[in-house]
């Protein structure tokens, strides 16, 4: 194992804490969203938990996730944002179709999400990767995927439009009397998985957003605003697409 390996692995074990990522936002996207919603809430073949649902201001393009909690790296990442170099032409995107990752399971998801469209998608990915290629060079992505054992320089593209972890519940466990006599109860958080396999059948073809310009370049902090705060990330850096 090089050195660079060796902090990157001790790195990948730290708290994330931002993630650079081009955010996706128009009028129909928040219409279409809301609209989907409605529909399967309204589907009793389906049983998705309301909190899963995305909202309009948490949609985008995930590049890579940091750990930045002291001052130096944080000043590294956003001074690395400056010197991106950007694509010679406006890039255009739609967002459509609702897919499960590649090798998980459609009877039991946790994630569902919107891909890419338009005729600027192999732009946007070649952009991507260059970008992710860029803050993993300087130690700055990390690997999110604690199974995996080597970082990934390839962006996959998507917009996550359901995700079961904003659902998870306390669910209390009775335990056995200890000597004593005395239970003490356990609180075991659990994540609802989602049978999605008629639902990314039925939304196949869902058009969330016609080609729309994508306008920045942004590192944001871990963690959703509450609505009263104006929802969505909370931006610490950006840079204007072309």
């Amino acid at each position: 194992m090089t050195k660079r390996s060796r902090i990157m692995g001790h790195k990948s074990r730290s708290q994330l804490t931002h993630f650079l990522c081009i955010p996706l936002k128009s009028p129909q996207l928040a219409t279409a969203l809301l609209d989907m919603r409605n529909d399967i809430l309204a589907d009793r073949r389906f049983d998705v938990p309301k909190r899963a649902f995305r909202p309009a201001e948490t949609i985008h393009f995930t590049l890579g996730v940091m750990s930045l909690s002291d001052r130096k790296n944080l000043q590294r990442a956003c001074d690395a944002l400056r010197e991106i170099e950007m694509p010679s032409h406006p890039l255009f995107t739609g967002l459509a179709g609702l897919t499960a990752f590649e090798g998980s399971s459609k009877q039991n998801a946790n994630v569902l999400f919107a891909k890419p469209t338009g005729p600027d998608v192999q732009t946007l990915q070649e952009f991507s990767n260059k970008v992710r290629r860029k803050f993993i060079d300087m130690g700055l992505v990390l690997e999110d995927t604690p199974k995996r054992t080597q970082i990934s320089t390839e962006v996959v593209l998507h917009a996550t439009i359901i995700n079961t972890i904003y659902a998870i519940s306390n669910v209390k466990i009775e335990q056995a009397p200890d000597a004593n006599g005395e239970r003490k109860n356990k609180i075991k958080q659990i994540r609802p998985k989602i049978d999605a396999r008629i639902m990314l059948d039925k939304y196949a073809d869902y058009k969330f957003m016609d080609p729309t310009h994508l306008e920045r370049l942004e590192i944001c902090k871990m963690g959703e605003r509450k609505l009263a705060e104006g929802g969505g990330y909370e931006m610490v850096a950006f840079v204007d697409l072309p």
